[in-house]
């Protein structure tokens, strides 16, 4: 629990420099969250032995949605190395075992919501349908179908309204209302 402790007073600190105007540039925001970014995959036999892991397990999808508002606290090339940061996790083939589905999908949405670009959010949800495919347990994958099926029928991406836009690509994106999820 310890552990968990440590990651939360990180965030916490993290969000607060952003907060206090202090503004952090994104390779120190990145360096100072990666071992926030590598909590889900440590050694999963170290982690068990803890009597609560599986209540901070089930914190780490809102965890990281505040890592992520944390990072827009410090601006757009902050947001854009965090996700970049997140991304080397996803795809990296011997960490991507450890993130659980919804943690991704929440933090897709929270991207989204900051304002990165609705085709990299939708990709990436789509994305997460192959990952459900790996799993050998049966429940866990029609329970993650079952919210990737509500995330599409709630549509949010159509329904909500973007704070702002971040560039990806150097284009830059235009204010309104998002396309649905299709």
């Amino acid at each position: 629990m310890v552990y968990f402790e440590r990651a939360i007073c990180i965030l916490a600190h993290l969000w607060a420099e952003g907060w206090r105007g202090r503004k952090l540039d994104a390779v120190t925001f990145v360096n100072e969250a990666r071992p926030l970014l590598q909590f889900s995959h440590w050694n999963r036999n170290t982690n068990h032995q803890w009597s609560s892991w599986y209540i901070v397990e089930g914190a780490c999808t809102e965890f990281f949605t505040m890592l992520i508002h944390a990072a827009a606290e410090h601006g757009d090339g902050v947001v854009k190395a965090l996700l970049l940061a997140f991304e080397r996790e996803w795809d990296d083939p011997e960490k991507k075992w450890a993130w659980p589905a919804d943690a991704c999908r929440q933090a897709i949405l929270a991207f989204w919501e900051i304002g990165v670009p609705q085709d990299w959010a939708i990709t990436r949800l789509r994305s997460l349908e192959q990952h459900v495919l790996g799993s050998n347990h049966v429940f866990t994958r029609l329970s993650e179908y079952e919210k990737q099926l509500l995330l599409r029928s709630l549509n949010p991406i159509k329904k909500k309204r973007r704070k702002r836009r971040v560039t990806l690509g150097g284009r830059p994106q235009t204010q309104g209302w998002a396309l649905a999820l299709s």
